[in-house]
C-alpha cells in the first residue's frame, strides 16, 4: 500500500502542475496533493474486500476450505482457481480503463478534454472483448480444476452467485458483479471526480444492482475546483 502511495505522489510532484491541470482526478496544486495518493488507495481497497465476498459470501472464513487438510486438496485447487480467475475480470477493467485513459489524454490530434471524455473509456471496445476473455476463461477454469476434478465449484464458493446453475451462468453472474467493482474503483481511484453510472454499466440497466458517488464534474483546463 505504501509503495503504491509512494508511486502515485512522487510522478505528480513534478508532472502535474502547470497551466493545464484538470480540475478532476488525482493531481496536485501549488505543490500539495489535491486528492493524495493515500485517499485513492483508501477508496479503492473496499472494492477489492467487496469482491471476495461476491465469491466466498459475507462470512468468507466460513466458505474457504481448509487447506490443511490433504484430503481436501482438490476442492482448495478449485476455489483458488475461481478466486484467481474471477480476479482477473476485474483487473483486466482496470487495465482496460487505463490504457484507453493513457491512449485518449496523450492522443496529440484529439486528447481528451473533459472528465466525460476520460469516463467514455469504461465503454471502451477493446476493455469489453477482454473482459469477455476473462470471462469464459473463468468458465473454462471451473471444467478444468473444479469438473474434471470431480469436484462440484457450487460448493466452494458462496454468495449470490453461488447459487447459479452452471458455470456458464455462475461466470455471467461473476462478471456482472466485476463489472460493478472495477467501475466503483475507477471513480474512486480518481476520487469521484469523474462519476461513471455503474449502476447501468454493471448489467445494463439502472436498477440499483451498482450504487456510484456523485462527481463535480468540470473542464479539463479551468483549473481546479475547491470546496
Amino acid at each position: 500500500q505504501v509503495k503504491i502511495q509512494e508511486k502515485q505522489t512522487d510522478p505528480a510532484k513534478g508532472k502535474c502542475i502547470g497551466a493545464a491541470v484538470p480540475d478532476f482526478v488525482f493531481h496536485t496544486e501549488f505543490g500539495d496533493l489535491l486528492f493524495p495518493a493515500a485517499s485513492m488507495v483508501a477508496e479503492v481497497q473496499p472494492t477489492q474486500a467487496a469482491a471476495l465476498f461476491d465469491i466466498l459470501g459475507s462470512t468468507p472464513e466460513a466458505a474457504i476450505v481448509d487447506a490443511t487438510n490433504r484430503a481436501n486438496r482438490d476442492e482448495v485447487n478449485c476455489q483458488n482457481t475461481i478466486i484467481r480467475t474471477a480476479d482477473k475480470i476485474i483487473s483486466t477493467e482496470l487495465k482496460g480503463f487505463k490504457i484507453c485513459a493513457t491512449k485518449g489524454l496523450r492522443d496529440r490530434n484529439a486528447p481528451f478534454t473533459s472528465a466525460a471524455d476520460l469516463e467514455s473509456c469504461i465503454n471502451d471496445t477493446k476493455l469489453g472483448e477482454k473482459a469477455d476473455k476473462a470471462q469464459s476463461k473463468l468458465v473454462d477454469m471451473i471444467g478444468k480444476k473444479c469438473t474434471e476434478k470431480t469436484v462440484d465449484w457450487s460448493t466452494v464458493v458462496a454468495g449470490d452467485c453461488a447459487a447459479e446453475a452452471d458455470p456458464t451462468a455462475y461466470a455471467a453472474c461473476i462478471r456482472v458483479k466485476a463489472n460493478c467493482t472495477a467501475c466503483t474503483a475507477i471513480n474512486g481511484g480518481y476520487g469521484h471526480w469523474i462519476d461513471i453510472d455503474c449502476d447501468t454499466y454493471d448489467d445494463g440497466f439502472a436498477n440499483g444492482t451498482c450504487g456510484g458517488a456523485p462527481s463535480p464534474r468540470g473542464a479539463f483546463v479551468d483549473g481546479p475546483i475547491l470546496f
